[in-house]
């Protein structure tokens, strides 16, 4: 990323969705389903994540000018936690960088994949 031109650049999206991840499975299934138009910014703009009923709460309540304590207070009632940990991916922040729609599948852990194809992994 940075020798494309980037000034700073963030991995979390690919990491959440692999097995190892201490993330629940839904949350991993929303990520592979992703496609390239599926992440919005929430908040203040500092936040992306996929579009659900969180996002378009937040979108709503955006549109019709609602009072910034109104909003915070939605923003942070629907912690990444509930979706991460508990699977609420459809009602909570499913925090996901536009990179969601490059991740096809959750790949086996290091120590299973490199056990079972010694000779394509590192030497």
């Amino acid at each position: 990323m940075l020798a494309l031109g980037a000034g700073t650049a963030q991995f979390g999206t690919r990491c959440l969705a692999a097995e190892e991840a201490a993330v629940h499975p839904d949350y991993k299934a929303a990520l592979v389903a992703a496609g390239a138009e599926d992440t919005r910014t929430v908040g203040r703009g500092l936040i992306r994540a996929l579009e659900n009923d969180f996002t378009a709460r937040m979108r709503r309540l955006k549109d019709s000018a609602a009072e910034l304590d109104v909003r915070r207070k939605e923003f942070q009632g629907a912690t990444p936690k509930d979706a991460a940990l508990r699977g609420r991916v459809r009602e909570r922040k499913v925090e996901a960088g536009q990179s969601a729609s490059l991740v096809h599948e959750v790949p086996r852990p290091w120590r299973s994949w490199s056990a079972s194809s010694p000779s394509t992994g590192p030497r």
